[in-house]
């Protein structure tokens, strides 16, 4: 089995610092949980972008 971080650079070098552009940088990741949707929170959140973690309960 393959995973994510076998296949894609965790911490892409092209991915500029976000840090204070608060506005162009807020972004729903869905799906934030695991899998690809948690490798790109975490890099968004780990170069300065404010990220939203969006989720549906079943209540």
């Amino acid at each position: 089995m393959t995973t994510v971080t076998q296949c894609a650079d965790p911490l892409p070098a092209h991915l500029p610092d976000l840090t204070g552009r608060a506005a162009a940088v807020t972004t729903a990741v869905t799906g934030a949980n695991s899998g690809l949707g948690l490798v790109t929170a975490r890099v968004l959140a780990e170069h300065g972008a404010l990220v939203v973690l969006p989720y549906a309960t079943r209540e």
